[in-house]
C-alpha cells in the first residue's frame, strides 16, 4: 500500500490556496466590490460607533449625551426603514451612493463647535444616512447569490463588515486622543470612498447573458412590494430577530455594570470582546461551508438559542470563567446566526420586494439593539439575575418563532426562483458595470 506524501494531502498548503482562489473567483464581482466598500466604510465609521465619546470630548453633559444617543437611535431605526423602502423603488446602487455621499458631506459639519440642538440634528442625520445603505447592500448580496450560495456570500459580507469594524476601533482610539477634526474627516473620507466604489455596482437587475430570456415578475409580485404587514410568517420571523438582537446586546448593558459591581478590571472585559471579534472573523466564513448544507431554519434557530442561552451560566455566579463561557456561547451563536438571517429575508421575498424585506429585517435588528442595553440595565436594577433569565427566555422564544415561521413553503420557493432570475444575468466573478 502506497503512503501519501503529507504535502500532497487534502489539507496541504497548496490545495488550501487553490481552494481559496477558486472560492474567491466564484464570488460575483459586485459582491467583491461591495464587500471592499463596506470594509473601508466600517473602518472609518467613527461617529456612529463612538458618538458618546465624541460628545464627551466636546464637553457635552452626561444627560445631554443620553438624549443625543436616544434620539439618534430612533433615526438609526428610521434609516433602516428608509433604506429598505428606497431600495425597492430606486435600486441598491443609487441608495448606497446617495447615502454615502450624504454622509461624506454632513459629517464634516460636526467639526466646528455648534449649539447642542444643531449638534443633535447633525448626529441624527448621520445616523440615518449611515444605516440606510445596510438594507441596500444586503439586498444586492441576496439578489446576486444563488440560493445555495447565499449563506456563504452573506458570510463574506459579514467578514468584511467585521474586519472593518475591528480595524476602525484601533484607529479611532488614536485619532480621538490626537485630533477630533482628523477623526471626522477620516469618517467622511471613508464614506466618500464607499460611494466611489459603489459606482461600479450594477444599476439595477443584472443584464441577461446573450441568448437568455428575461422573465418579468407577474403583477402579483409588484403588488407585494410594500405588503410586508400581510406576510404573517415574515412578521413572526422579525419578532424573533428583534428578540435575538435584544439578548445579544446585553454585553453593552448589564454585563459592564455587573463587571464594575464585582470590581473586575475593565481591561479584561475588553480582551473578552476582542476574542469575540477575532473568533467571528476567523471562523464565520469556514463554518458557512457546513451551515449552507442545512435548512436555513436550523442554524437560525441554533443561533438564537445560543445567543439567548449564553447568559444563563451567569446565574451560577458572575465569575471570570463563567463569563468566558458566556462569551464563547454567544460568539458561536453569532457565527451561525448572522449570515443566516438576511438569507431568510432573501428567500421569503421576491425580486421586487427584496429591498423592503431586507429593510424590515434591519429595522427589527436595529430596534432590538437600540433598546436592548437600556432594558437590560433596568432589569439588572430590579434584580441581578433578572437580565440573564430574560435573555434565556428571549432566546427560547426566538427559537420557537423561527421554527414556526421559517419552513419550506411557497414564499421561500418564490424567493429562490426570483433570485435565480437575477443571478442568471451575472457570471460568477464578473465585475459590475
Amino acid at each position: 500500500m502506497t503512503r501519501r506524501h503529507p504535502v500532497s494531502g487534502n489539507f496541504s498548503p497548496v490545495r488550501i490556496a487553490q481552494s481559496g482562489a477558486r472560492f474567491y473567483r466564484g464570488i460575483p464581482g459586485p459582491i467583491r466590490v461591495l464587500s471592499v466598500g463596506v470594509l473601508i466604510n466600517r473602518a472609518g465609521g467613527f461617529v456612529s460607533a463612538l458618538l458618546a465619546l465624541i460628545l464627551a470630548v466636546r464637553g457635552v453633559s452626561a444627560p445631554d449625551i443620553g438624549v443625543a444617543l436616544a434620539v439618534s437611535a430612533g433615526f438609526t431605526i428610521a434609516g433602516a426603514w428608509l433604506g429598505g423602502t428606497l431600495t425597492s423603488r430606486l435600486g441598491s446602487r443609487r441608495v448606497i451612493v446617495a447615502a454615502m455621499i450624504g454622509s461624506a458631506l454632513v459629517t464634516p459639519a460636526l467639526i466646528p463647535a455648534s449649539p447642542f440642538p444643531l449638534t443633535v440634528a447633525i448626529v441624527c442625520l448621520i445616523a440615518l444616512l449611515n444605516r440606510a445603505y445596510v438594507p441596500a447592500a444586503s439586498t444586492m448580496v441576496g439578489s446576486l447569490s444563488t440560493p445555495t450560495q447565499r449563506v456563504q456570500m452573506f458570510s463574506v459580507f459579514q467578514l468584511a463588515f467585521n474586519i472593518g469594524a475591528a480595524g476602525g476601533f484601533a484607529l479611532a482610539g488614536y485619532l480621538l486622543t490626537h485630533s477630533l477634526t482628523a477623526l471626522l474627516l477620516a469618517d467622511a473620507g471613508t464614506s466618500a470612498c464607499f460611494a466611489i466604489a459603489a459606482l461600479r455596482l450594477p444599476a439595477g437587475a443584472p443584464a441577461p447573458l446573450p441568448g437568455r430570456r428575461v422573465t418579468v415578475p407577474p403583477a402579483s409580485d409588484r403588488q407585494t412590494r410594500s405588503k410586508i404587514r400581510h406576510d404573517v410568517r415574515y412578521l413572526v420571523f422579525l419578532a424573533g430577530v428583534a428578540l435575538v438582537a435584544l439578548a445579544y446586546t446585553q454585553y453593552n448593558g448589564p454585563v459592564p455594570v455587573a463587571f464594575r459591581d464585582h470590581h473586575y478590571n475593565l481591561e479584561l472585559l475588553g480582551y473578552l470582546f476582542s476574542a469575540n471579534a477575532i473568533a467571528v472573523i476567523v471562523f464565520q466564513l469556514p463554518l458557512s461551508y457546513l451551515t449552507r448544507r442545512l435548512p436555513v431554519r436550523v442554524p437560525l434557530a441554533l443561533g438564537g438559542l445560543l445567543i439567548g442561552g449564553a447568559y444563563l451560566p451567569l446565574l451560577a455566579g458572575f465569575t471570570v470563567p463563567l463569563l468566558a463561557v458566556s462569551v464563547a456561547l454567544w460568539t458561536a451563536g453569532e457565527i451561525v446566526y448572522a449570515p443566516t438571517a438576511p438569507t431568510v429575508a432573501a428567500q421569503m421575498s421576491n425580486a421586487r420586494s427584496h429591498g423592503s424585506y431586507q429593510g424590515a429585517l434591519d429595522v427589527a435588528r436595529t430596534a432590538g439593539r437600540a433598546f436592548g442595553p437600556s432594558l437590560g440595565v433596568f432589569a439588572y436594577s430590579a434584580g441581578t439575575s433578572v437580565p440573564w433569565w430574560g435573555c434565556g427566555a428571549a432566546g427560547l422564544a426566538a427559537t420557537c418563532l423561527f421554527v414556526t415561521a421559517v419552513r419550506p413553503g411557497r414564499s421561500q420557493r418564490a424567493g429562490d426562483e426570483s433570485a435565480r432570475r437575477l443571478v442568471d444575468g451575472v457570471r460568477p466573478g464578473a465585475e459590475g458595470t
